[in-house]
């Protein structure tokens, strides 16, 4: 009786050493793949693009009385709110020289002057 040699798949071809009972499994997968195309996959047909819903860090809201009078507006972002905020201590130079992530307040700001 004769004995079939086959051998181990390497890792070059499928990433591991594969195991004697898994080798026909793979090797006929492979064939299969690389003898024959199928045909290509039908693409689902492209959606409308949605319309923003205005939520999150772009979306309007009501803000405080002292915010109000602070930015001159009744509604504003987060994002605007915030803007306007730095601009605002940028304009009046109330960030600490040292660490310009530190926000000082004009009354210390003036007291350090």
């Amino acid at each position: 009786m004769a004995s079939l040699s086959v051998p181990l798949f390497t890792s070059a071809q499928f990433g591991t050493t594969v195991a004697p009972l898994q080798r026909r499994a793979l090797a006929s997968k492979a064939v299969v793949a690389v003898g024959a195309r199928s045909a290509p996959k039908a693409k689902p047909a492209a959606e409308a693009p949605k319309a923003p819903r205005g939520t999150g860090l772009k979306k309007p809201v009501d803000i405080s009385p002292a915010l109000q009078q602070f930015l001159g507006t009744q509604q504003a972002s987060r994002a605007d709110t915030m803007k306007l905020i730095w601009d605002y201590i940028k304009r009046n130079n109330l960030q600490s020289e040292a660490d310009r992530r530190r926000i000082i307040s004009r009354k210390m700001r003036d007291r350090q002057s």
